[in-house]
């Protein structure tokens, strides 16, 4: 989300605050269009207002026309260089279009002017970590939670770091700690989930999943990790029904429909687990690598066309097992 920069209106050709608070009443209510296009008018008016800038940039910024919220940010710097707030947003807009170095000089420069940038220190770590340059994102992560003992996001990517480099020792206590901080925090107990399964602790895997499914329960992730862990526990038929229910809600999920088919057949139910398979070849574009293909001349005494064997192998209870469908 783009933070307003912390600025006021320019005291040369300003506008009155009736008129701000209108335009501030759109950008709240989401009606960016409106508010671009009434901001645009008074610029007319009042060309270096750092506000109305600001709220073309976050507008423009909410409905990704990504250069015009530049743009503006960067008239903002140019007007008022002792910002910090401008740099910090134009960061998150260069990050979202893949311009990575641009972002990091852009979160750096908001960090020169206002070196208690907590966010700004979190986001720089983020682009360290995705370019696994660990050092550099946990001194990020170290120093947005110096400065913010309860930034939950600082202990949670410290968290992501400890786990990649296999501490998961350490990424424990942290996700204990982000939780400690915000118990609803269920990025925190899926990830939590992930090690515990793990190390083979299945129930407090399965306890922390149950936990995000009861306050998200078309939480798609966390239903086929929890059926997993189930599968592991040699539960095959709540995992089955928890596959069945989730499916109700979410019936487009092709992996949860594949995981449920497969393991229906493994375990003998072949009417719904090939009814469920079959669901997939007919939603499925045939040029597409869901099954895999073979061509075989079929041999009835004379030269015919070719017929296609579809074949898929996929991981059943505890064992692979291949499915035919002879095709078109």
């Amino acid at each position: 989300m783009l933070r307003r920069s912390s600025i006021k209106n320019s005291n040369k050709h300003s506008i009155g605050k009736a008129e701000l608070d209108i335009i501030g009443d759109m950008y709240r209510q989401k009606r960016y269009s409106e508010c671009i296009k009434e901001v645009k008018s008074k610029l007319k008016q009042s060309p270096n207002s750092l506000l109305l800038l600001n709220y073309h940039a976050m507008a423009c910024s909410a409905l990704k026309k990504d250069k015009e919220a530049l743009l503006s940010y960067q008239k903002i710097s140019k007007l008022d260089p002792a910002l910090a707030g401008p740099y910090y947003n134009m960061g998150i807009i260069l990050k979202r279009n893949g311009r990575v170095e641009e972002a990091k000089s852009s979160y750096k420069k908001a960090i020169s002017l206002k070196s208690d940038y907590v966010q700004a220190y979190n986001n720089l770590g983020v682009l360290y970590k995705e370019n696994e340059e660990y050092e550099d994102a946990i001194e990020m992560f170290m120093k947005a939670k110096e400065l913010k003992p309860d930034h939950q996001n600082s202990y949670y990517n410290l968290a992501l770091i400890k786990r990649e480099q296999g501490l998961d020792k350490e990424a424990i206590e942290l996700f204990f700690q982000v939780l400690d901080l915000n118990p609803e925090h269920n990025d925190a107990k899926y990830d939590m989930a992930l090690i515990q399964k793990d190390i083979g602790q299945l129930e407090e895997s399965e306890r922390y999943l149950q936990e995000i499914l009861k306050s998200d329960k078309e939480n798609e992730n966390a239903a086929i990790s929890l059926s997993n862990v189930l599968i592991e526990s040699g539960r095959y038929h709540d995992a089955i029904n928890r596959l069945r229910g989730i499916i109700k809600l979410s019936s487009k999920n092709r992996v949860l429909v594949h995981n449920l088919g497969l393991w229906l057949v493994t375990i003998g139910e072949f009417k719904e687990g090939w009814k469920a398979i079959e669901s997939l070849w007919e939603k499925e574009d045939r040029d597409s690598s869901f099954w895999y293909r073979q061509a075989k001349n079929v041999w009835t005494g004379k030269h015919t066309t070719k017929n296609i064997v579809l074949w898929k192998r996929g991981q059943g209870i505890g064992e692979d097992i291949t499915i035919f469908k002879l095709g078109p």
